[in-house]
């Protein structure tokens, strides 16, 4: 599809092109675009606009048996003066475009199948394994990273995390016996061990569509110097993915503890890399995880210091300070894991995949169910920036709903797990409803600032807001008795942090900003989440800072007048305009007007309206009445006369701004 419009733009007087597909009644979803009509992709149009757009051509697109399957068009206000030779070129770019379509399908449908495979096997993989299975996540959060470093396109992203993700697959194959052997293996075993990566590729070249994984991880034990197995690639001739994971596989391999030694430090472990470069692994690919190991552990102590600026007090034995910081590093790594497995509310699951399901569904009705879960959120975003074809991170809800299709979305929706209001989950303290209603409060307030200092970037605050706290969750599951046992009588925001980096020697909220990254989530979300604790935050970290500020004063706890004042006016706003913030954010919000004089409408009638105001028509009204049509009808006249009004619209608008709905 992109091809085509883009050969299309190359046409004399050409300034633009589209293809359309229907999207629901009198309604076309732009499904590719280029020139003028690059950035309607994702839209939805009404015809009647396409003229307005400067359309000068349209021709249908259909498959070989006749049917259609969307239309293409182009603009240009030089183009309609190209006659009947622009009509011509647009006719045959119309039948590639419709050649290519079934074929376009099929592929997705294959990517789907694959990707549903490397679930499945990597599902399997934990169940035989638990250490591989998690060192799979640590690997692929590492590679992610690296291949970010290197700017590598999102295409070859995606298969280096697929890769990633099992390219241990082949150790399923490896007997207990050598797998979990404690001491070195022998020769014999060794040769065993070395079949693993053979038997990965194995199976994954059997699953359609997987053959460039299926290298990747083939690939993974060549050395940069041609001294590798199996296959004795060398230097470039080596996969660029497995290059990656063969520099992650090795780094967390040695800072873990493994059964025949201990982990070592991140000194030795830098070195080791350091020394191996230009001999086993790719010299570009060790610079690059040294750099994004360096600027983590860097972002990691920005902000691990109390709230006097003064570094956290260390442990008296230099050796138990080490074994103390692998043990909470190793818990925090798995706490990601878990985390990263977080289901959706079931009541958001439900209704946004009953909004998918109806094709007249506006993209503002998916906001709003979107921005109120955090799992959507996450998945939403995650999934817009692995899709997208442009360089520029998707940061917002509105721009990720823009770039995927209703069934991209549909297909997310349906890959996560959903959890219901107050419902235990297994290896979880407490449900997560506590997290999610204070973000609301905190993603409110957030608006409200937004809005009142008109800062461009408020709905990327929408989602930082919504996921400022997502770091609790990881503390809750790696930290025992957080919070409780580490705040202790902390009461106030900053009185809590302080206490988490008195004790943990981090806070959650740079926990939050690292699991944001494992999440592959833009850098300036992860940023704001990270510092909205800073003394110094400034910037979309200061205004999320007072948000959370606020949303605890909402709940009756306890805030530090002085420090919220000094959060105001680091974000931007005046003593005046925090108290105008205080006093709206405890009025009951967007509650509905209440009426204030006697409606005079009968129940029937004020039933019937109702049924207006929520778009319903005659037939349906009627039959959740009981009624008869005319009698809607008849209803209906009556309610348009006693209220003054001459339509539905008007009756509507009327009788909700006097509260009688």
């Amino acid at each position: 599809m992109d091809l085509v419009v883009d050969q299309a733009c190359r046409l004399p007087g050409v300034e633009g092109a589209l293809i359309l597909v229907e999207a629901g009644a009198d309604a076309l979803r732009v499904v590719a675009g280029a020139g003028d009509g690059a950035s309607r992709r994702g839209t939805v149009l009404a015809p009647a606009r396409l003229a307005g757009l400067g359309v000068a051509a349209q021709v249908a697109v259909c498959d070989s048996d006749g049917e259609q399957l969307g239309t293409l068009a182009v603009m240009g206000g030089d183009a309609a003066a190209a006659g009947t030779g622009l009509d011509d070129a647009v006719h045959g770019l119309a039948v590639l475009a419709g050649l290519s379509w079934r074929s376009a399908e099929r592929a997705a449908a294959a990517e789907r199948l694959f990707e549903a495979g490397v679930g499945a096997l990597a599902k399997l993989l934990d169940l035989r394994d638990g250490y591989t299975g998690s060192h799979a996540e640590e690997v692929v959060a590492l590679c992610e990273a690296i291949a970010r470093h290197l700017k590598l396109p999102p295409e070859a992203l995606r298969e280096l995390e697929m890769a990633a993700r099992l390219h241990d697959l082949g150790k399923i194959g490896v007997p207990d016996v050598i797998l979990h052997k404690p001491g070195r293996l022998t020769p014999a075993e060794w040769e065993v061990m070395r079949k693993h990566p053979g038997w990965g590729a194995e199976a994954l070249a059997s699953v359609p569509g997987g053959a460039a994984v299926a290298a990747a991880v083939r690939g993974h034990h060549e050395r940069w110097d041609g001294r590798g197995y199996p296959d004795e690639l060398a230097g470039e001739a080596i996969p660029i993915a497995s290059r990656i994971i063969a520099v992650a596989d090795a780094w967390h391999a040695m800072t873990s503890n493994r059964s025949y030694r201990r982990a070592l430090d991140e000194e030795h472990a830098r070195q080791e890399l350091a020394d191996g470069a230009g001999a086993q692994f790719d010299p570009a690919v060790v610079d690059a995880l040294l750099a994004v190991t360096v600027t983590n552990r860097d972002r990691a102590g920005r902000f691990s210091r109390d709230g006097d600026g003064a570094p956290a007090p260390a442990p008296a034995c230099a050796a138990n300070a080490g074994d103390e910081r692998r043990r909470r590093a190793t818990a925090l790594s798995s706490a990601m894991v878990r985390v990263a497995r977080l289901p959706a509310l079931r009541e958001s699951h439900e209704r946004l995949e009953q909004l998918l399901a109806e094709p007249s569904t506006e993209d503002a009705q998916l906001l709003g169910v979107i921005e109120s879960d955090l799992a959507l959120t996450v998945a939403t975003v995650r999934a817009a920036n692995a899709l997208s074809v442009t360089e520029r991170p998707v940061t917002t809800i509105p721009e990720a709903v823009r770039q995927l299709s209703r069934e991209q979305l549909a297909d997310v929706v349906r890959a996560m797990g959903s959890v219901d209001y107050f419902q235990h989950i297994a290896g979880w303290d407490k449900p997560l409803e506590h997290l999610r209603l204070h973000a609301m409060a905190t993603q409110r307030a957030t608006d409200l600032i937004a809005r009142m200092l008109h800062r461009p970037d408020r709905d990327t605050l929408l989602v930082g807001a919504l996921l400022h706290d997502i770091g609790k969750l990881v503390l809750e599951q790696s930290s025992p008795g957080y919070p409780r046992a580490v705040h202790g009588d902390a009461d106030t925001p900053d009185g809590r942090v302080r206490a988490e980096r008195r004790v943990l020697g981090v806070d959650h909220a740079v926990v939050g900003g690292l699991m944001l990254r494992r999440w592959a989530l833009p850098e300036e979300i992860a940023e704001m989440v990270e510092g909205h604790h800073a003394v110094d935050a400034e910037g979309p970290a200061a205004v999320l800072r007072l948000a959370d500020m606020l949303a605890h004063y909402v709940h009756a706890r306890p805030v530090d007048p002085q420090v919220m004042l000094h959060g105001a006016v680091a974000a931007g706003l005046s003593p005046q305009q925090l108290r105008a913030l205080m006093f709206d954010l405890s009025r009951t919000g967007d509650a509905a007007p209440r009426a204030t004089e006697p409606s005079p409408l009968s129940r029937a009638q004020t039933a019937v309206l109702r049924g207006l105001a929520e778009g319903k028509i005659y037939k349906e009204i009627a039959v959740e009445l009981g009624l008869s049509a005319s009698t809607v009808r008849t209803h209906c006249h009556n309610v348009y006369r006693k209220l003054g009004v001459a339509d539905r619209s008007q009756a509507v608008l009327h009788a909700s701004a006097r509260g009688w709905l």
